[in-house]
């Protein structure tokens, strides 16, 4: 990771919406006194404000960060991160002790980074240089698939991205099978089972992250194995290797649901209720063990050569803080399908991941995902405030069984939605029967 030299500010390299002002966004004057210190050879301009209105206000000058307490008092702190996010403007989270760890949860898919406090001097001007640091551009997802996965531009043999022929956990690293926002995925061959793996790579910059956010990305993967179900893809293994978390899953052949969409239109009805019913029986599964996936997307969803549908990254949406939303055009297709709770920053049930496959199936169904929005805002103000048009009326010849139970699962309030996946798993076999 590329580290700037806080003596040498004005050789930072500035990009769009970047300005040379950063806010200190904290009602503690030691905290704000501290940073200020850290930051001061940094050339840029310091502002500080002590409440969510303030620091609102001094959004609209541009920055090129902001340093936040999540406990700053004033309004939702949700709100000011939305709003800084559509603008660009990278956050740094101070996490007071003590602090919820469900609105924790709530606030990372918002933000590029969490410190907890009292926070080491020297590890927030780390945090705060990777900030300034503009991403290096990332390829777009492209619409083809390979095997098990969303297949993107894969690197050149021998380029900086060519990971092929690295040994991890004991898999032999062969291709690239697709590369999104949380992370890489390669085929490999375990070496000692000679079975062919999936082994998932998570992005470099979460090298930034402390003990206590590898310990949970660990405590997530360990949990998420406990999954035994056909409709979950396994996971075999994970942990910290080389300088790389990584999670070794089960290879799956196929193609995920997004390309599915994109290469047919939009699916069967009889097909699209049939992946309903699987991926319901795998959240089933899931939930029992009090675990929610945060993250139910159709590239989330696999489907192989025999049909059958297949839940994958399971556990890593919360470990990570997915959907990760640093920039409008790199997460456009995640947060179509969050729950309205989850949008909003509320805390998440299972019945969250069955909005999330609704809004799934809703696009298998008809093509296009039920909210529509040119900007992350209005895709997330629509999540929790526009009702879509039923199916049937989408696209004509839906059966008013299946729109019905789509509609159901899109409920903003999870209340009314179906109370398990169980319930939704029997609803939709007795939609498929009607259907077929």
């Amino acid at each position: 990771m590329e580290q700037c030299d806080f003596n040498r500010s004005k050789q930072l390299p500035v990009g769009p919406k970047v300005t040379d002002r950063i806010l200190i966004a904290d009602d503690h004057p030691q905290t704000v006194a501290a940073c200020r210190a850290a930051l001061a050879q940094t050339g840029a301009e310091l502002l500080a404000a002590a409440d969510l209105p303030s620091a609102a206000a001094l959004l609209r000058g541009g920055l090129r960060v902001a340093i936040l307490d999540a406990a700053l008092p004033g309004g939702l702190v949700q709100s000011f991160c939305l709003r800084a996010r559509s603008d660009g403007v990278p956050i740094l989270l101070l996490a007071p002790p003590r602090f919820p760890a469900e609105a924790l949860d709530s606030l990372r898919p918002l933000v590029d980074a969490i410190l907890f406090k009292p926070f080491d001097i020297e590890e927030f001007k780390q945090r705060v240089a990777a900030l300034t640091v503009p991403r290096a551009a990332q390829e777009p997802e492209q619409t083809g698939a390979g095997p098990g996965g969303p297949r993107v531009g894969e690197a050149a043999p021998g380029g900086p991205q060519d990971l092929s022929g690295m040994l991890i956990a004991g898999c032999l690293l062969q291709r690239l099978l697709g590369r999104g926002a949380s992370g890489s995925v390669w085929l490999a061959r375990h070496e000692l089972l000679d079975l062919q793996v999936a082994v998932k790579l998570l992005p470099a910059d979460l090298l930034q992250w402390g003990p206590q956010d590898r310990q949970r990305f660990i405590r997530g993967a360990r949990a998420a194995a406990q999954i035994q179900h056909p409709g979950v893809v396994q996971i075999l293994n994970a942990g910290e290797e080389q300088g790389r978390l990584f999670l070794v899953q089960r290879y799956v052949e196929g193609e995920n649901l997004r390309t599915r969409i994109e290469r047919m239109g939009r699916l069967p009805e009889r097909e699209a209720l049939d992946i309903l019913s699987q991926i319901a029986a795998g959240l089933g599964a899931a939930h029992r063990l009090g675990l929610v996936h945060r993250d139910v997307k159709p590239a989330n969803i696999l489907l192989d050569a025999a049909g059958r549908a297949m839940l994958t990254d399971f556990g890593l949406a919360r470990a990570i803080g997915a959907p990760d939303i640093s920039s409008v055009s790199a997460i456009i297709g995640t947060p179509l399908y969050i729950s309205p709770e989850q949008a909003a920053g509320r805390a998440v049930d299972g019945r969250s991941d069955l909005y999330s496959l609704g809004a799934s199936i809703y696009h298998a169904l008809t093509g296009r995902a039920p909210i529509q929005g040119d900007t992350l805002l209005a895709i997330l103000q629509g999540v929790e405030r526009t009702k879509p048009p039923a199916p049937h009326e989408v696209v004509a010849g839906i059966s008013p069984a299946a729109s019905a139970l789509v509609m159901r699962l899109l409920e903003k309030y999870p209340a009314r939605r179906f109370s398990s996946a169980e319930e939704l798993e029997q609803a939709a076999h007795k939609a498929a029967r009607r259907d077929g």
